[in-house]
């Protein structure tokens, strides 16, 4: 009778495996939150220049009423 279990070499191989997982999978969060970030920051940025040319332009529109 041949009794199976797992040697050391197998428990070793199973930790890296589980940690290079866990490793891979917190730099993929990692990737996504900053893209996330990036993306936000972006949309902050073009709301930003909106203001920024409307008031320009309000500006120009009452320059050239006055005049």
């Amino acid at each position: 009778m041949m009794i199976y279990g797992n040697t050391p070499e197998d428990i070793k191989k199973g930790i890296m495996k589980y940690f290079w997982r866990t490793l891979a999978s917190f730099c993929k969060l990692l990737e996504i939150l900053i893209e996330v970030v990036i993306y936000i920051l972006a949309k902050i940025k073009d709301g930003i220049n909106f203001v920024r040319d409307w008031l320009e332009e309000r500006e120009y529109l009452n320059f050239k009423k006055k005049n």
